[in-house]
């Protein structure tokens, strides 16, 4: 189960502004990603990679343009401000690529305790 959206508060308290209907809506998604049996019935270490991949999902909620794709970073200049993109496959589609997940604090967080719970490749 996942912590109850005071709690979450309290953990991350970054996003104390977010609605309950936001963070309903980001544990709905984190928990279709990330299935309760992963952390082989450690509540807590589940309890935990949850709230970092629900963080996650409200960092991407709460912050800038929402609709805008993600994109990897692959070259940037400085003087003439451009910046240059890479060609990925679609993240979403891919079982556990840390692309996605090392666009915030959160998202490195959870892929890193993902793996601690020998959760590699299980990510839907």
């Amino acid at each position: 189960m996942a912590m109850s959206f005071d709690d979450f508060k309290v953990r991350y308290p970054e996003f104390a502004n977010v609605s309950e209907w936001q963070y309903d809506e980001a544990v709905m998604l984190a928990q279709c990603k990330f299935a309760k049996g992963c952390c082989g019935g450690n509540e807590k270490k589940y309890n935990s990679v949850l709230g970092y991949l629900t963080a996650h999902y409200l960092w991407f909620m709460t912050t800038g343009d929402n609709a805008t794709a993600i994109k990897d970073t692959t070259s940037e200049s400085l003087g003439g401000a451009s910046v240059s993109y890479a060609q990925t496959q679609s993240k979403y589609n891919i079982p556990f690529s840390d692309n996605f997940y090392n666009t915030s604090k959160y998202g490195q967080m959870f892929a890193q305790m993902a793996r601690t719970c020998g959760y590699l490749g299980a990510i839907i």
